[in-house]
Parts: C-alpha cells; structure tokens; sequence
C-alpha cells in the first residue's frame, strides 16, 4: 500500500513479482484485504476514494456534494489510461453499486478490454443494511433467522457477469464466498459479523473472499494471456 511504498510511490512497481492495481471506492480495501492474504508476494496498488467509482465522465454521475470530486475526476484519469494500466501484471475491481449500477461497471470492464487489459478480476455484489448491523444485533442477537429478513439482497449485476465471461475475465461472487453449506454467513462462528457498518466488510470475512476460488485464480493468473 501507498504507506508502505511511500505516498509518492504508490504506483511503483516491484521486479520480479506481479504487480496489480486494484480498483474502486471505499471497498476496494475488501479486495486488497483478500489478495495481500491469499497472495502475500504480489505488490498491489490501491486506486480508490470513498464514492468514487470508475467512470470516465464521473461528474455526470455522483451524488450532489461529493466532497471530493476534482480528487475523484484527477483519480478517473489514471484509471482509463491505457497506458498506465497496461503496466500491472493485473486489475481488481471491486465496488459498491447503487447509483454506480451494473451498466457502468460493464462498460469499464469493456474499455479494459478494448485497450488489451487480459487480466482483470472483478468482484460481485453482496447483502447490505439499511442500519447498521452491528445495532440489528443489539436489538435481535446473534440469530441468523432474525438477521436475513433484515438484510437487502444484493443488486442484480448479471450484466456484469456476462461481460466478465465475454472478456475472459474472472467475476467472483462474494455471496458464495461468505456463504456455508448455501447460507449467507451473517457472521461467523466467532460471532464476527460480515460488515461492521452497513456493507463494509469486516477483516475476517475479507480475507476469505477468495478461499474457495485459490487454485482457479493461480492458474487464470499465471495462464497466458488471451490474444
């Protein structure tokens, strides 16, 4: 991370291992928190910003009053020069989608695409609160039974998921990821929940994003790239 490397190096690249860019807003340390684990040796660069999805035009788009929009704008640059992302080994992507929604996550999959990015991995969506879960805890304890109901499914990104597939790129599901046996793991047996607000994720669930995908990853990594 840019407090390791050194605020003015944060795109530096490492010889002699991979090095990726990951990509996205306040989540994009979800996705950090999984490959920095599952993938000790690999240098990674964050690219994110609360509320700052990637989107060429992302003035047209954002909320009203995002505090940090020339920041947001300067970032949205970087991530659509071709050039610069052509020099990580791979690309993450992982964001929250609301007003962000399945249509412009698609097109930034296909501009990647378009401009000879091969390796790109990029994450689904998963269940959210309106309160935060912490306090839905206080009030109905750790009931798994009492929890769902108050839980919002994840928006539909099935577009998303078809791009990936047409581009040969990899998209994983964080529901299957935090699930057991098909059930949503609301927390775990350490009675940790999934997100410590309302959808940020907490350490422990992140860090297992990919556990069940290892070996797929490795070998799309490691593959050659498609032509």
């Amino acid at each position: 991370m840019c407090e390791a490397k050194g605020w003015d190096h944060c795109d530096d690249k490492v010889a002699g291992v991979r090095n990726a860019l990951i990509i996205g807003d306040s989540h994009a340390i979800d996705a950090y928190n999984a490959f920095a684990t599952s993938f000790p040796k690999d240098n990674l660069s964050l690219s994110d910003l609360g509320g700052c999805p990637p989107h060429p035009h992302i003035e047209t788009i954002v909320l009203a009053g995002h505090p940090d929009l020339p920041k947001c704008q300067e970032l949205n640059r970087k991530r659509f020069d071709a050039a610069h992302l052509r020099s990580f080994d791979y690309i993450v992507i992982n964001v929250y989608m609301d007003w962000y929604d399945e249509a412009h996550l698609a097109s930034y999959l296909q501009f990647l695409h378009d401009n000879g990015i091969r390796k790109v991995i990029v994450f689904g969506q998963t269940y959210r609160a309106h309160d935060d879960v912490p306090e839905l805890v206080n009030r109905e304890g750790f009931s798994r039974e009492r929890l769902m109901p108050l839980l919002t499914p994840p928006p539909k990104d099935g577009l998303v998921y078809s791009t990936a597939q047409k581009l040969g790129y990899v998209y994983l599901s964080k529901v299957d990821a935090m699930s057991t046996n098909g059930q949503f793991d609301v927390f775990d047996p350490r009675e940790v929940l999934f997100t410590y607000d309302q959808h940020h994720l907490s350490l422990p669930f992140s860090t297992r994003l990919l556990d069940k995908h290892l070996p797929k990853i490795e070998s799309y990594l490691t593959g050659a790239n498609a032509p």
